[in-house]
């Protein structure tokens, strides 16, 4: 009973990292939608988008870049081609990867400058900082969680791979309200495009994504 709910989730768990750009366009080709917990995110945001970075994180930056915004019906993930025919990558349909990071703020943010988040991949990111003081110990962690909750998840899983095969796509409609309160915050972001430096501007470019 259990086996084939865990097997359904774990269709959508991918690697907990990747060491190029051609690895993760190559891990796409098998897995096109899925998710990857990074730990101690910040050190990879480090090497990343570090402005001395080895040719094959500078291509993974790449990927990431082009990947934020193409999970869409009629979106693709182009060819990349090399001389060594071998390493070249082949067209994806609609690829979706969630990265679901942990870091320190002291590692998170001391590698940013205005040239990191001007260059377009932190502000990609959904940044959750805890500012509170350290909590009490919880006595409930630590526990399997209920088993109703692992059959929501499994039986969304299957429903997500069912689409998956039949390569149908899901449109999510927007009520009144929630399209009001997208288009108020568009026209806000809007303006703090206009003005402000580089960095600014790059900042708020991708918020209405990040709202959606």
């Amino acid at each position: 009973h259990v086996r084939p709910t865990v097997s359904r989730i774990d269709e959508f768990v991918g690697p907990t990292s990747f060491a190029s750009g051609q690895a993760l366009v190559k891990h796409f080709v098998q897995q096109v939608c899925f998710f990857s917990i990074w730990s101690e995110f910040g050190h990879s945001l480090q090497l990343i988008i570090d402005r001395k970075a080895p040719a094959h994180l500078v291509f993974l930056r790449k990927v990431l870049h082009e990947a934020f915004s193409l999970s869409g019906r009629d979106d693709t993930l182009g060819v990349f081609a090399y001389s060594d025919s071998e390493k070249n990558t082949p067209r994806v349909q609609a690829p979706t990867l969630s990265i679901i990071g942990d870091s320190t703020p002291e590692v998170f943010f001391e590698c940013l400058d205005e040239g990191n988040v001007s260059s377009g991949l932190v502000p990609r990111l959904l940044v959750m900082e805890y500012e509170g003081d350290r909590p009490d110990l919880n006595e409930g962690a630590g526990f399997p969680p209920p088993d109703h909750l692992v059959q929501d998840v499994a039986q969304l899983a299957a429903a997500a791979l069912q689409l998956q095969k039949e390569n149908r796509f899901v449109q999510v409609p927007h009520d009144p309200d929630a399209r009001a309160l997208l288009l108020d915050f568009c026209a806000d972001a809007d303006d703090e495009i206009r003005g402000g430096d580089e960095a600014h501007r790059q900042v708020w470019n991708r918020t209405h994504l990040n709202a959606l």
